[in-house]
């Protein structure tokens, strides 16, 4: 088994760290739309006060984008459980417009804004982020059913542990369908048999290493007993 490769298929149309940034591109522009669907709405076309209120969402798209990745709203885990998120969205989005309005009335420029545009704004954009993102769940696990979109796990140690382990990740397919187990590593590959309860045994712990530097795997589970301290 030493030296032998196994072919695996290890691509896929998404992976999860593009669903990540598709999010985050998301957020952006539901922030910048909420900001200038307001605008045009209840302010008008007008040059003198564009720039004005395109600064202020400007700032906003930071300070918001910047505080879901800080609290972790974009890691893949998070983006899967969204109904678990709304409150936290709502309460970043809230503490985002308060900072401002805060900022705007010590640099006395508060009188130059909108009330009605900056609150119309929070909650046009707050809505619209929980609902995006709750859709975009469902489409998470349309595409994962369809092949189109996996998380590439990969399992270490062969041994009594690592199937007792595959045979429960297996079972946790049906809820989280994103997850792919593509293969079991274990610096005994000589000694394993080749497949384990339906994973193949791609080789040895030299042969993972090529695998991460080739960033084919995002997520790697020690199966390895407590005894075994020197593996």
């Amino acid at each position: 088994m030493a030296g032998k490769r196994i072919a695996v298929k290890w691509s896929a149309v998404f992976s999860t760290r593009v669903i990540s940034g598709l999010v985050a591109l998301s957020d952006a522009l539901i922030v910048i739309t909420a900001g200038m669907a307001m605008y045009l709405l209840y302010i008008g076309w007008a040059p003198e006060s564009l720039k004005l209120y395109g600064l202020a969402t400007v700032v906003n798209l930071l300070l918001t984008l910047g505080a879901f990745y800080i609290l972790g709203l974009y890691n893949f885990d998070t983006i899967v459980a969204p109904y678990q998120q709304i409150t936290k969205i709502i309460s970043i989005c809230a503490g985002v417009f308060l900072a401002l309005v805060l900022v705007a009335f010590a640099l006395k420029v508060s009188a130059s804004f909108s009330r009605v545009w900056s609150f119309s704004s929070f909650v046009f954009e707050a809505s619209l982020i929980c609902v995006v993102r709750a859709y975009s769940y469902h489409l998470i696990k349309k595409f994962a059913f369809a092949g189109l979109l996996i998380r590439r796990m990969v399992i270490v140690g062969a041994g009594d542990q690592g199937e007792r382990l595959a045979e429960e990740l297996n079972k946790q397919l049906e809820k989280h369908p994103w997850i792919r187990i593509v293969g079991i590593f274990d610096d005994r590959a000589d000694r394993s048999p080749a497949n384990i309860s339906g994973i193949p045994l791609i080789g040895n712990l030299e042969e993972l290493t090529h695998e991460v530097r080739k960033g084919r795997i995002d997520d790697i589970v020690v199966a390895l007993p407590w005894a075994a301290e020197d593996r």
